[in-house]
């Protein structure tokens, strides 16, 4: 995780947002364990990023309150 002060692009209801571009650039997603959302369904979200931004499913760490990288790749379709 990383914080920045910036000037956000828009607001929809109360949210706002920021697009991604130079300044500001997404590296990976990780996908909560009870996700239900594919990685074609991702790759679809994603769109052009796709390609660069690393995506992988977490789930809860064995003995402690963390969430770990799944390392069974074969388990998210």
């Amino acid at each position: 995780e990383a914080r920045c002060f910036l000037n956000l692009d828009s607001k929809v209801g109360d949210y706002y947002f920021k697009s991604f571009d130079d300044d500001i650039v997404l590296k990976e997603v990780q996908v909560g364990f009870h996700s239900k959302i594919t990685r074609a369904q991702l790759a679809e979200k994603l769109g052009s990023l796709s390609g660069s931004v690393t995506s992988f499913k977490v789930r809860p760490a064995f003995g402690s309150f963390h969430m770990v990288r799944n390392a069974d790749e074969s388990l998210w379709k």
